[in-house]
């Protein structure tokens, strides 16, 4: 026998899992973006700090070589033929002085003071500068404005002096003259190097005060004028003063002009006085003299002076006779 049952069955139902979706943080895209940002800085700063290397390294290598040379400038005091004059205990002898050698203070106080001819003054000086070497040491130092040593300007002095003591007619006075201002303006330096001096800096370099000029804007134009002022030229420090050149070509100048004046003034005073004489009656008008002052511009000014009418005053007659 078979069995069946009827009984209604619950039907489960089939669940199905979702798969979780993926979680996107927020402000997600914004930190990538910072991230890659600080990133590409990072980066191009190294960059740029690799590429500047070879220029950090030269400009080092060119402040080190500056400083080096600065540091290895010597300057030394100088002095002139007048200090050697009156320091014989500084005197280091002997010296050669062209063709001549120098061995007692008696022959170097010869040379320092003697001056008949321009040898005898290039001798001094030459002397007076190799006792500049001999104590203060000065022999490879630069002589300003030039690009020698101290040591060469000496022979070139010996040498100029030795020809002309052998042959005087091979040296001419004009020769002998620069090459003892060259020497004498050494020992007058008062220090010098034994390198170039920089260029002196123009911020204390007092420029003149130039003067407003006014402006003439109808001043009439002749053709063509130029003028002059002060010019720096050269040096930045050097100062040219150009004289005032002023050219005016004028070719043709007409001025007609008509000036007409004219005024017209009448002046009319009439001054009658009349007073009571006793039946007698006057009439008087002033003298030119006092009608100028009271006159005015233009128009006419009448001016009647008369007593106040009285029963008594009679009217003034036609005829003074009658009044009599």
């Amino acid at each position: 026998m078979l069995i069946v049952d009827i009984r209604p069955k619950q039907i489960k139902k089939r669940t199905v899992r979702q798969r979780p979706r993926a979680r996107v943080k927020k402000f997600g895209l914004f930190s990538t973006f910072k991230k890659r940002s600080i990133f590409g800085i990072a980066l191009t700063g190294l960059v740029l700090t690799l590429a500047s290397l070879p220029l950090i390294f030269a400009f080092e290598a060119h402040v080190i070589n500056v400083t080096a040379q600065i540091e290895g400038c010597d300057k030394f005091e100088i002095r002139s033929r007048g200090f050697w004059k009156n320091h014989e205990d500084l005197w280091d002898l002997p010296q050669s002085v062209g063709p001549v050698w120098v061995e007692t203070p008696d022959e170097a106080e010869e040379i320092l003071n003697n001056n008949d001819t321009m040898y005898d003054k290039l001798a001094r000086e030459l002397l007076a500068l190799k006792f500049n070497i001999a104590h203060f040491g000065v022999g490879n130092a630069l002589v300003p404005g030039e690009d020698i040593r101290i040591n060469e300007l000496a022979d070139e002095a010996d040498q100029l002096l030795t020809q002309e003591a052998n042959d005087s007619n091979s040296v001419t006075d004009q020769e002998l003259e620069d090459m003892k201002d060259r020497v004498k303006k050494t020992n007058n330096a008062k220090k010098v190097s034994t390198c170039k001096e920089p260029p002196k800096e123009c911020d204390d370099f007092d420029f003149p005060d130039f003067p407003d000029f006014p402006d003439f804007p109808d001043f009439p134009d002749f053709g063509g004028y130029s003028s002059g002022g002060i010019i720096i030229t050269g040096d930045a420090c050097a100062q040219s003063e150009v004289e005032n050149i002023v050219n005016t070509e004028i070719t043709e100048v007409q001025t007609d002009t008509v000036v007409e004046n004219q005024s017209e003034a009448v002046v009319e005073n009439n001054v009658e006085v009349e007073a009571d004489t006793g039946g007698n009656s006057a009439s008087a008008r002033p003298s030119p003299e006092a009608t100028a002052g009271e006159s005015g511009e233009s128009g006419e000014n009448t001016i009647e002076d008369s007593p106040p009418a009285s029963e008594d005053t009679a009217p003034p007659a036609d005829n003074p006779e009658e009044a009599s």
